[in-house]
């Protein structure tokens, strides 16, 4: 087991934050949010995560990294894990992160609407980020969208799109 780290911390003072906003506003009462945070270093990527955002990997071949936390609930998935609970447990891991290597953060949105294959192919190109979100909406994004690209020697990008709430 990973010794608690900056990124546990972190989300766990966030998660209590959003818990006490909760108790004073009945309309933020059971309010959460999924999350997914990276830490990179040389050679290795720490991630940290409650809920359904993932992480993917890509060196060679696509790798889920991040296992999603929900549960069925009257034939409706339920997160059991996220910001906003009083104690949030938190997934940690480390993997290797090398030269080509490109690791994806990304929502519900994003994951729910591709497929492993296209995720992948997608992953690939130079302009990432917005190739996956145009993709994801093109497919319907009944969902908020964001993703979040990074590759070692590379610049970050990120791109978000879809439907909000205040959406419908």
């Amino acid at each position: 087991m990973l010794a608690s780290s900056p990124l546990e911390e972190a989300l766990a003072s966030v998660s209590r934050r959003i818990w006490q906003q909760g108790l004073r506003s009945r309309a933020l009462y059971q309010m959460g949010a999924a999350v997914v945070v990276a830490r990179v270093r040389p050679g290795e990527v720490e991630l940290a995560h409650a809920g359904d955002c993932r992480a993917y990997l890509l060196d060679g071949e696509l790798r889920l990294l991040t296992e999603d936390h929900v549960e069925i609930s009257r034939g409706r998935l339920q997160l059991v894990r996220h910001l906003g609970l009083r104690d949030l447990e938190v997934t940690r891991s480390r993997v290797p992160f090398g030269p080509g290597a490109r690791l994806l953060l990304c929502t519900d949105g994003l994951h729910r609407e591709l497929a492993c294959e296209q995720l992948a192919s997608l992953l690939s190109l130079d302009n990432a980020c917005q190739a996956l979100v145009e993709e994801a909406l093109a497919r319907g994004g009944r969902d908020n969208i964001t993703a979040l690209v990074i590759g070692e020697g590379r610049r970050r990008e990120n791109a978000s799109g879809g439907r909000t709430a205040a959406d419908g």
